[in-house]
């Protein structure tokens, strides 16, 4: 797996890059980060435009990128000349506000997640094959603190006609997954995402997509 994402930035296959702020970040912000600055985990970040608007707003935030082209990435879209250290397994990227963890996001720690109260997930539990999705759920319950939040965006379809990433990750799963270490609401309907999408061409009829915000 992790290969196959060292490749993809290599070849220059990121089209799950996306150019603008999420729009279910926008639409969803307010509620989800309330008053005040936050402390924001972004894991699998990618060079996303995300966290350039975090820190625009006053946030702190701490990402987790596997692929080292995309860390470099990131710091330029930013113009930010970060300093590096090696922390536990992973290696810290840190700038004033940002701090971008290079390695495994299973290889997260306690420490990595000290004070984060939200977590901002847009890609990454339906990047991940089924036995890592638990490890990745089962760390972020037992390493956040009560009542932090995560903001998810989810993709289901029939995996039978597609293999990830990205993978099917639909409601009930999300809710075996998290369930009972959190509440899970979801944001508005499921909405289908199929129409002048690449997916048509791997062979889905349907692919839907919902945002949930789960509560530690």
């Amino acid at each position: 797996m992790a290969r196959d994402w060292h490749e993809s930035w290599a070849e220059g296959r990121t089209g799950f890059h996306r150019p603008d702020v999420h729009p279910q970040l926008q639409a969803h912000a307010g509620r989800w980060l309330g008053e005040g600055p936050a402390k924001i985990l972004v894991p699998l970040c990618g060079k996303t435009v995300d966290i350039g608007w975090f820190l625009s707003e006053g946030h702190e935030v701490v990402g987790v990128e596997l692929v080292p082209q995309a860390v470099a990435a990131l710091h330029a879209g930013l113009e930010r000349t970060p300093e590096t250290r090696p922390w536990g397994r992973l290696v810290a990227h840190e700038s004033p506000g940002l701090t971008i963890l290079e390695g495994n996001v299973l290889d997260l720690e306690a420490a990595h997640l000290a004070g984060i109260t939200h977590v901002w997930d847009r890609a990454a539990i339906v990047a991940l094959p089924p036995v890592d999705r638990i490890r990745y759920a089962a760390l972020l319950q037992q390493h956040l603190s009560p009542g932090s939040q995560i903001l998810l965006v989810s993709f289901f379809y029939d995996q039978a006609l597609m293999d990830g990433p990205p993978y099917s990750v639909p409601p009930a799963e999300l809710r075996q997954l998290f369930t009972p270490c959190a509440a899970i609401e979801a944001l508005g309907p499921a909405e289908e995402r199929i129409e002048g999408s690449k997916f048509v061409e791997r062979g889905l009829d349907s692919f839907m997509e919902q945002v949930f915000l789960l509560t530690r």
